[in-house]
């Protein structure tokens, strides 16, 4: 029998979420980072749906030996306090994308994939290297040969992409007419460049790099351009002081919901984003 696991990203003590916990309770990333791995390993293992009933943030914090770190992650975005039928408790938000069975067979599959993809390059590497200068082999049979791994490789992508596209919930609606096309990635990378206060014309191979993959994540959710900078306007008011970045966007976009920000000034009385500060947005 295999030992339980959970997900966890690599670069998670650069989180700009992370480093305001840090900041806000005196402590450095990796205590946090491993506190969070405590919080999240706790609802792996006690919850089947994310929530976690009759739980307390002053449980939590006992839980983890450090008051306020319950608030803190409410503030991220990543627990909530509910209730339900009288019932009062706890909730990790994004549970069933990152935990669960079914979660961690994506995940499981995902990483065989990647797997099988560095095999079949290296192979290839290994053939090309060990080939002679050509003259065993017509042109034509090498190009028929480069054309079939080619096209395997469309393939395989096309049965990956297939497969992460029915495990993922249906696209929000998209609003203001917009529709889903081959333009989305483009727009949406444009989008991200704005709100980052990137000049798009002078992007270095980094962040070109950075930009696109943050894309990619969000055009797999069915985001339309138009919502990066209302998010973008929320990650600022949430996260004060800290700079806009796509990955920044793209690692804590469930967290920066307009209608969210808005029910929570108006629980504490802050004031709430006007149109202009989410670039127009009605």
């Amino acid at each position: 029998m295999s030992e339980p696991w959970i997900k966890m990203r690599i670069d998670l003590a650069d989180d700009p979420a992370v480093i305001g916990i840090a900041s806000a309770l005196g402590l450095d990333t990796f205590a946090v980072v491993g506190r969070l791995h405590k919080v999240w390993g706790w609802f792996d293992k006690q919850s089947s749906d994310g929530h976690a009933w009759g739980v307390t943030f002053v449980w939590l914090d006992a839980y983890v030996s450090c008051p306020g770190f319950g608030e803190q992650l409410q503030r991220a975005g990543w627990v909530t306090q509910v209730s339900r039928e009288g019932r009062d408790g706890l909730k990790m938000e994004g549970f069933e994308k990152h935990n669960g069975d079914s979660a961690k067979k994506r995940a499981q599959s995902a990483r065989r994939k990647a797997v099988e993809r560095e095999r079949r390059k290296k192979g290839a590497a290994e053939r090309d290297e060990n080939a002679t200068d050509g003259s065993e082999l017509s042109r034509e049979q090498r190009d028929v040969g480069v054309t079939k791994s080619v096209t395997r490789g469309e393939e395989i992508r096309g049965e990956e992409d297939r497969e992460a596209g029915a495990s993922l919930p249906p696209p929000p609606g998209r609003g203001d007419g917009e529709e889903v096309g081959g333009d989305d990635r483009a727009r949406i990378f444009g989008a991200l460049a704005e709100a980052c206060g990137w000049d798009a014309g002078a992007l270095t191979a980094t962040e070109r790099g950075r930009l696109n993959a943050a894309a990619k994540e969000l055009v797999a959710l069915g985001v339309s351009a138009g919502e990066v900078p209302r998010r973008a306007a929320v990650y600022r008011r949430r996260f004060a002081g800290m700079v806009v970045t796509p990955q920044g966007l793209a690692g804590n976009w469930s967290a920066l919901d307009p209608a969210a920000l808005e029910r929570e000034a108006s629980s504490d009385g802050r004031r709430a984003l006007t149109s202009a500060e989410m670039g127009g947005a009605a």
